[in-house]
């Protein structure tokens, strides 16, 4: 199945996330004395927050220093977006089209959903301050929609009906992104310095030591095994499981 983008997993172009305001414009010319101004468009803001974000974090994102980051007065940022909550819709349908950015056409459901829940994962992971963003708001930009139009499309084409496939792919969507949303609040994250690593194992093994091998005898197993079972092979075991429960539920709904 293809749409206007040319072909299934391909994002929207970024100036058709932005929207009316297309690419920067020429440079204005300016009275004598002084430099050219460079007209802003909506792709260069999103740009320029998302590095901000990527930077920085959420709470340094502002209009304020948006325009010192683009060299323009805060007030002109308004003539290309109304307020910051619009600003952040935009980042977020731009950080959907990152997740298509490298998945081609589907080859069976389970490998194109896996391949999926893969990439959203770790698009959020690299914009860690935009993971807690997604799903705290509607997200209705071109590439979301573009995004669930490709999901479900991939599961109608292997025999899933509408429904099954609404269910299966919010089903990992949700999975994918809130594992994601915990590793980049959690203080052992995928930032988390091999130092910080031991000190957290110290104090854990401190703690443990202190507990009644009677009354706690799994908790004090588990929690020697914390080493071992690290984020991707918690998210590789999750993911298992739900695309096996997906396939047993339809197999299940095609045979009655």
């Amino acid at each position: 199945m293809t749409d206007d983008r040319g072909g299934r997993g391909r994002p929207l172009a970024a100036s058709s996330v932005a929207g009316p305001a297309g690419p920067a414009g020429p440079a204005k010319p300016a009275g004598p004395g002084q430099p050219a101004r460079v007209t802003l468009s909506r792709d260069q803001i999103v740009d320029t927050a998302i590095r901000i974000l990527d930077e920085d974090g959420l709470e340094a994102l502002s209009m304020r220093r948006l325009a010192a980051q683009l060299d323009a007065g805060a007030m002109s940022l308004y003539w290309h977006i109304r307020n910051k909550d619009e600003l952040l819709d935009l980042v977020v349908d731009r950080v959907i089209g990152e997740v298509f950015g490298d998945l081609g056409e589907p080859q069976g459901w389970r490998a194109w959903m896996e391949a999926f829940s893969r990439s959203l994962r770790r698009v959020l992971l690299r914009h860690r301050a935009v993971a807690p963003v997604v799903g705290s708001r509607p997200t209705f930009g071109p590439n979301a929609v573009h995004a669930l139009e490709d999901l479900l499309g991939a599961l109608v084409a292997d025999g899933f009906d509408t429904p099954s496939a609404v269910l299966a792919s919010t089903t990992l969507v949700n999975w994918a992104s809130a594992f994601a949303v915990f590793e980049v609040r959690d203080p052992l994250g995928p930032g988390t310095s091999g130092e910080a690593r031991r000190d957290h194992a110290a104090e854990l093994h401190t703690f443990m030591a202190g507990r009644s091998p009677e009354r706690f005898p799994l908790t004090i197993e588990a929690a020697a095994m914390g080493a071992t079972i690290t984020p991707d092979r918690q998210f590789d075991y999750g993911l298992d499981v739900l695309l096996d429960g997906i396939e047993a539920q339809e197999r299940r709904r095609r045979s009655g």
